[in-house]
């Protein structure tokens, strides 16, 4: 469910849209606004782009290699600094979203391969700079080098407590906070 709260000089306004607007689930896991306005929602079954009409709906198919890598969605980022759209999902991996052709590119980590792409269970993605970080359950924290396409885990990724990164943030001073299951660093 998705409501808007609109401040005018006679107080709030609430809209309320849901599945019977297009929404493709009641329950709405994250909320961004990319650079050009659109508003994206990732739901556990599918990711949401808003106009301020209508919705297009997002979601995985296995006959598709340019769909979602899957529909529990749990978060989206822009990278301003180059204008790419990331999604992260539970259990699937990430997705890069081509905005020329409205498509995916998919980064699943896959262990019977012996190079792992990418962490599996996104919590949170966070842009340094032209350097476009993720936080995962499981393997930590990484980053993608875009020169390469590469993704790098920093040798701390590898200590117990920060296995599990469920947010972070960098401050005004260069600071990279973390948020774990087991407090803040």
């Amino acid at each position: 469910v998705l409501s808007c709260v609109f401040a005018t000089s006679e107080g709030q306004k609430f809209s309320h849209l849901t599945i019977k607007d297009g929404l493709s689930q009641s329950s709405v896991k994250c909320l961004f606004q990319d650079s050009k306005g659109f508003l994206w929602m990732g739901t556990a079954d599918g990711l949401n782009k808003f106009d301020g009409y209508q919705f297009e709906v997002f979601n995985s198919s296995p006959v598709d290699p340019f769909s979602l890598s899957g529909n529990d969605i749990t978060c989206v980022y822009e990278n301003t600094s180059d204008g790419t759209l990331w999604i992260g999902t539970q259990n699937a991996g990430l997705n890069l979203y081509n905005r020329e052709l409205d498509n995916f590119y998919t980064f699943i980590g896959n262990e019977k391969n012996s190079g792992e792409k990418s962490p599996v269970y996104i919590n949170d993605i966070l842009s340094i700079g032209r350097t476009t970080w993720f936080a995962s359950r499981l393997k930590g924290i990484c980053y993608f080098n875009i020169v390469d396409s590469s993704f790098n885990y920093p040798s701390f990724s590898l200590l117990e407590e920060f296995k599990n990164i469920t947010c972070f943030e960098n401050d005004k001073n260069g600071n990279l906070w973390f948020g774990t299951p087991s407090g803040l660093y």
